[in-house]
């Protein structure tokens, strides 16, 4: 029940005898009164003038004066139970006793006991409703902002369920009315709750501090001491990030008597200081934010009526409270301003909400009949009286949200997209802000622009999906105040569908197709290797590629002339990248456009979803660039640093303890929050850190890369460091190919890229089954490739993976060129082998040699080799290769140069498997040019060289 009198804190406890009031805080007096009094009381608290008490006592047979209704009023000012000068010097002076210089101590607390299980089990029932409403929808929420209502606390937990590890925010806004005081203030110091510490984020309020004067804030005001709104959610907060093990960043903001426009101003300066400090918030408006249905007006009379059944009264407002629930969900504020009575307490904090967030919301619950406080159900057959009830929602806002059903039961009132003719594509996201522009990108299709900053309105607005141009301008001055010409809005609309940004949804891969027939258009036209070789035919008839054939014939897959040295001559248009030559072939280099590249990069955050963060790659050397020889000897020392990776040295298998400690202490003095690099050597850094008990708490997961990653080293990592251990895969060729999802799912990076897999000979692999990789480039111009094999075999997954990407899911099975056949001619992978192999953490190393007909097993166990059940492993093996498996024990394992890759498996290039997947290899058009490459002499030989030259001048000098 709302409270017009008494300020936080003040409770009223009535029984037959007596009604007592206290203060909880302490502030006020505590008082005593006759039972006689307790509708007086009530009345008074809700706000009714004496005449009205006095009216109304009189139709129950009961006769007060106003009098003593005013009296009683000034009683509870007197005794500090209101809000008022004299409350508020007590406060004042709580305040300077009990916060220190950079710690708040709120004076509302709970037993932590009873409060952790009453929010826990808010929590846990706001998360079986979220599955059982939106089953896979609940795992992809990304919570933008929410609307908070203290009314209940189970739509409460509805809201809090909605946050996972994997989207866990930096920093949360908990945005409030303020009940107590009329300044507008936010909070720069550490809390300590009954739950323990929370720290604010000092950057935001930094930030804060210098726009105060603009946007009317001051700091810690000490009603931040008993306004409940703000540390409700606070607890609830704590508890979700000891669930979650996250690190939790608060900034409480109470907005007091800021009005609705300044409101929504600094939630505007909030989203923009996120965006541009690379910081991922969520706004929470808090509060006791109820709809009341007092004094609200409707065409016929009033809204309600005092004595009208309460079960009329019910029908009425939840004809009504759809709409109005719509309203907020799609964030309009003119309406809501003329809708929303004046002292619902959430305006301002909507307003904020507006702001911040850009997206739609959905509403996850709501209910029109609440009691007060929860404690007892309303009887509807019994007459109104005003303030015996009131309505709330949880209303979410962020991404992955469900297309439907806005508004829960019914959802008649949900507006609807479809049968839009032009709507923004879904899977655009921003890729980066640069000064007053932004980059945009699509997921799914590989195009890039830029665009002005004060666009982005606008294309949210696109998101919505309207049919017509009067719509667009319609809403950008309703919810954006931008007045926007509709010539100018018409140009915008036609050059965003003209690059591919605004697409029909019926046909979601149209624009991908013809990127690919534009790529093999071009080709057949431009590239010395493939022109007239397709013919419009389709990419079935273009010839398969292997890297042989590219490095022997590189200027040949280039549009227009580029030479090594040009490339390297102008990096600020292109970008060269060679193999680290790990096989013992030459290596092979590709060259792409810069801003191709940087696209490519940024395209790793359309299946992560976050931006960049600091990252800690440990790997070796060659991966960093950091190893160069002189004279047959290293140059390079190790451990290397290099920007932001650590090279412990060449081999990992025989790097000292104390140079993984130098990595541990890096790794903790960054605050690195991703761990990336090869799984060799990240797992010796994990055993380090086991043995020393190290822990990282800004760690968030480890992404492996560059070889596979066997079961047993990623049993080492999640033990070690306790966060989720992603895959990736690349290559030099194309960058980034596939990475791992939130739901724990690669997925292949196909918005530049064209994937095909292939088996028996060249003809299409279906999903589910193991095929070799075709890749073809949809980005570059100036050296496409179609069809090359890089020589990795997957299994594309048939279902779509719950985390919501379009992208397909896949599995990585191994290199093809070192499959293994079994004593029935099946072909065995790496994921076999590493199934056969178990998770082992005793096992540090191994290295299986296979030939003809028999294989040898070398294992580097973790200290003793008993913990190694070696003679199961080789019976398993022996049974998987349909050969004879010999163990042999070692300390560490050979590398065959400097520039070699540590490998677990030592299997001989299988060219028949090449062949029975991808065919016979493509035939070499006569004529083509080929990269001929200058052997470069020895330094012994161009000693000699010198030395002879030196002695034929002297000769010829004394013949003279």
């Amino acid at each position: 029940m709302k409270s017009h009198l008494f300020r936080p804190g003040v409770e009223v406890l009535a029984s037959k005898e007596s009604v007592t009031i206290s203060d909880k805080y302490g502030i006020g007096s505590a008082l005593t009164l006759p039972a006689e009094w307790a509708p007086v009381i009530k009345m008074v608290d809700t706000g009714v003038d004496s005449p009205t008490i006095q009216q109304r006592l009189a139709g129950r047979g009961l006769a007060i004066e106003s009098s003593d209704i005013e009296a009683l009023r000034q009683l509870f000012t007197d005794a500090r139970l209101t809000a008022g000068p004299e409350a508020e010097k007590a406060l004042n002076a709580l305040f300077a006793a009990r916060s220190p210089d950079d710690l708040l101590v709120p004076l509302f607390e709970k037993p932590p006991t009873r409060l952790r299980s009453f929010l826990a089990a808010c929590i846990d029932e706001g998360r079986q409703f979220l599955e059982e409403r939106y089953g896979d929808w609940a795992a992809r929420i990304s919570l933008q902002a929410a609307l908070s209502p203290h009314g209940a606390s189970h739509m409460c937990g509805r809201i809090y369920a909605t946050l996972g590890a994997e989207t866990w925010p930096d920093v949360f806004f908990l945005v409030s009315p303020s009940h107590y005081s009329r300044t507008a203030s936010f909070l720069n110091k550490a809390v300590l709750t009954s739950l323990g510490r929370v720290d604010v984020c000092k950057k935001t309020t930094a930030f804060l501090e210098a726009r105060a004067k603009k946007l009317t804030l001051c700091a810690n005001d000490p009603s931040f001491l008993i306004e409940h709104a703000w540390l409700t959610d606070a607890y609830a907060l704590q508890l979700l990030a000891e669930q979650l093990d996250r690190p939790l960043r608060i900034v409480p903001i109470q907005l007091g008597k800021m009005d609705s426009t300044m409101a929504r101003r600094l939630g505007r300066e909030l989203a923009t200081f996120c965006r541009n400090s690379a910081i991922r918030g969520c706004l929470i408006a808090s509060g006791d934010l109820t709809h009341h249905y007092d004094d609200r007006k409707r065409e016929g009379g009033e809204y309600v009526k005092h004595g009208m059944p309460l079960r009329e009264i019910v029908r009425r407002a939840q004809a009504d409270e759809q709409r109005f629930l719509s309203d907020i969900c799609q964030r309009k504020h003119e309406e809501l301003e003329q809708q929303m009575p004046k002292h619902y307490c959430a305006r301002k904090p909507l307003a904020a909400l507006f702001g911040f967030t850009p997206l739609e919301g959905t509403v996850l619950d709501h209910e029109t009949i609440l009691n007060g406080n929860n404690a007892s159900q309303i009887d509807l057959d019994q007459a109104w009286e005003g303030g015996q009830f009131h309505g709330c929602a949880a209303i979410a806002f962020g991404l992955g949200l469900p297309p439907a059903d806005r508004v829960i039961d019914p959802p008649r009132s949900a507006p609807s997209a479809a049968g839009c003719d032009r709507r923004l594509d879904q899977t655009l996201i921003i890729s980066e802000v640069r000064g007053p522009a932004i980059g945009i990108q699509s997921r799914r299709y590989a195009r890039y622009t830029e665009l002005p900053l004060d666009v982005l309105p606008v294309l949210h607005e696109l998101q919505l999906g309207f049919a017509t141009l009067d719509q667009i301008c319609e809403r950008l001055s309703t919810s954006w105040n931008i007045e926007l010409d509709q010539q100018d809005a018409e140009e915008l609309v036609n050059g965003l569908e003209s690059i591919g940004f605004l697409v029909d949804q019926k046909d979601s891969e149209g624009f991908r197709r013809n990127l690919l027939n534009q790529t093999l258009e071009q080709v057949n036209r431009s590239s010395p290797f493939y022109r007239g070789r397709i013919n419009g035919q389709g990419l079935g008839d273009a010839p398969i590629v292997n890297s042989d054939v590219v490095r022997d014939h590189w200027p040949a897959f280039s549009t227009r002339p580029i030479s090594v040295r040009i490339a390297k001559s102008d990096p600020d248009s292109y970008y060269l990248r060679s193999t680290s030559s790990t096989s013992g072939a030459k290596p092979l280099r590709t060259v792409v456009e810069r801003e191709i590249h940087d696209l490519r990069s940024a395209a790793r955050r359309n299946i992560v979803q976050r931006r960049m963060v600091k990252v800690l790659n440990v790997s070796r050397p060659a991966n960093l660039g950091v190893l160069n020889t002189q004279k047959g000897t290293l140059r390079q020392r190790w451990p290397a640093l290099k920007d932001n990776g650590f090279s412990p040295g060449i081999n990992p298998t025989q790097i000292p303890a104390d140079t993984w400690d130098q990595a541990l202490d890096l790794l903790e003095e960054r605050k690195t929050r991703v761990l990336s690099g090869d799984p060799n050597y990240v797992t010796e850094l994990a055993r380090r850190a086991i043995e020393l008990g190290r822990k990282f708490p800004t760690l968030e997961e480890v992404q492996l890369g560059h070889c596979f990653a066997w079961q047993f080293q990623r049993e080492v990592i999640a033990r070690a460091f306790g966060v989720p251990v992603l895959r990736q895969w690349h290559s030099s060729e194309f960058g980034d190919m596939g990475l791992t999802c939130s739901a724990g799912k690669m997925h292949l990076l196909d918005c530049h890229l064209y994937f095909e897999l292939v088996h028996r000979g060249g003809r299409a692999a279906p999903r589910g089954q193991t095929g070799a990789a075709l890749i073809t480039t949809l980005d570059t111009k100036l050296r496409p490739l179609v069809r090359y094999a890089n020589g990795d075999l997957l299994t594309i997954d048939k279902e779509v993976c719950r985390c919501g990407h379009p992208s397909p899911t896949f599995t990585f099975e191994g290199r093809l060129s070192h499959l293994i056949k079994d004593h029935r001619g099946k072909w065995v992978t790496y994921r076999m082998i590493d199934q056969a192999l178990g998770e082992q953490p005793a096992m540090r190393f191994f290295r299986l040699a296979v030939r003809e007909n028999s294989a040898r097993l070398t294992l580097v166990p973790y200290g003793s080799r008993r913990a190694i059940d070696h003679r199961a492993i080789a019976e398993s093996l022996a049974r998987l290769l349909g050969r004879s498996v010999s163990v042999r024990w070692a300390d560490h394992l050979e590398l065959p140069s400097n520039k070699a890759k540590l490998m677990m498996l030592d299997l001989p290039k299988n060219e028949e498997a090449v062949e029975a997947f991808l065919g016979k290899p493509a035939e070499i058009p006569a004529g083509l040019p080929r990269h001929v490459r200058k052997e470069r002499p020895s330094t012994a030989k161009k000693k000699a060289t010198k030395k002879s030259a030196r002695r034929a001048k002297a000769a010829a000098k004394k013949d003279r």
